[in-house]
């Protein structure tokens, strides 16, 4: 039985070349990886994807039409609520599998397989380590989430849930769950998810209530030294999405060479840390180094050239 590595892609073509990127750059690191992974994709567009990832031999493609897209963003319409829901559909389908989850703005520095060994051991995965909620260090979002969650009641099955200034919030980007812990953590993070987001509806609400119930049950082991999550870096989509349809156009979708050259041409971890640096200066740093014209801009290899037709 082979675990699952389940994505989501869906809405528009941009989002699809993030994941053909994400799982190119793991076929990279680990040319067999599918052997022993079995990649679940949710999606409205089952064809282009299959024609974009030939050198994926097993990929279970699972219809993500608009209606179960409706009804997974539940009651408030939270884009974020989806990621769990289809969670739980691929643990239903697969419930003997170790779970490992990704973003697809993702890259992949080793195979994902060395991911599923951290899951094997009954911890859980997720990407990285982003603080405590309360405290010197705290992220400006932390603290705010923290003030308001002391204002709301949140229960959850009869069981009143309390976050203390010390509890750790883990990006989401990936998450990683051992097959006997599955079913209770997914319940737990959508359930948590809905009373919360009920009462408080920011967007980071499903990366809390993940956070929250994987500590619950053990520890979280960060997937850092793996992975690259370029989150903040949506200017490289357009990017992505042209060379990959140069790639097809070229019928180089399967030369590893091509792929590798590809990847290592699009710096995208560097990017994603300088504007990220950039954005956490202070506004009147930000606007100094406007003036001066050495804020952060796109970089020259993100801007598509003038005969593009994207």
């Amino acid at each position: 039985m082979k675990n699952i590595w389940v994505l989501q892609a869906y809405g528009n073509k941009e989002v699809f070349a993030e994941a053909i990127w994400c799982l190119a750059s793991a076929w990279i690191a680990d040319s067999r990886f599918n052997e022993h992974i079995q990649v679940v994709i949710f999606t409205d567009d089952q064809e282009y994807l299959e024609s974009r990832l030939p050198f994926l031999a097993d990929i279970d493609i699972i219809d993500l039409n608009q209606e179960k897209l409706l009804n997974y963003k539940g009651e408030f319409n939270f884009v974020h609520r989806v990621k769990i829901k289809v969670l739980i559909e691929a643990h239903e389908k697969y419930p003997l599998s170790d779970v490992l989850y990704t973003d697809t703005d993702i890259i992949f520095d080793e195979s994902p397989i060395n991911l599923f060994k951290k899951i094997e051991t009954g911890s859980a995965v997720m990407h990285t380590n982003e603080g405590a909620l309360e405290g010197k260090g705290s992220s400006y979002l932390n603290r705010k989430i923290y003030h308001q969650l002391n204002k709301r009641h949140i229960e959850v099955r009869g069981e009143v849930i309390r976050f203390d200034k010390s509890f750790t919030m883990y990006n989401a980007g990936v998450l990683g769950i051992n097959k006997t812990s599955a079913e209770e953590i997914l319940q737990l993070a959508l359930n948590l998810t809905d009373n919360i987001y009920a009462q408080y509806p920011k967007h980071t609400i499903e990366q809390l209530a993940f956070s929250y119930a994987m500590q619950k049950n053990g520890s979280i082991i960060s997937a850092e030294k793996e992975t690259v999550h370029y989150w903040n870096l949506k200017e490289a989509r357009p990017m992505l999405q042209y060379r990959i349809e140069k790639m097809y156009a070229d019928n180089q979708l399967l030369d590893r060479a091509s792929w590798a050259k590809e990847l290592k041409a699009l710096d995208l971890a560097k990017w994603s840390e300088e504007k990220s640096t950039f954005r956490n200066f202070s506004p009147l740093k930000r606007a100094l180094l406007r003036f001066v014209k050495k804020d952060w801009k796109v970089p020259q290899e993100l801007q598509l050239p003038a005969e593009s037709s994207l």
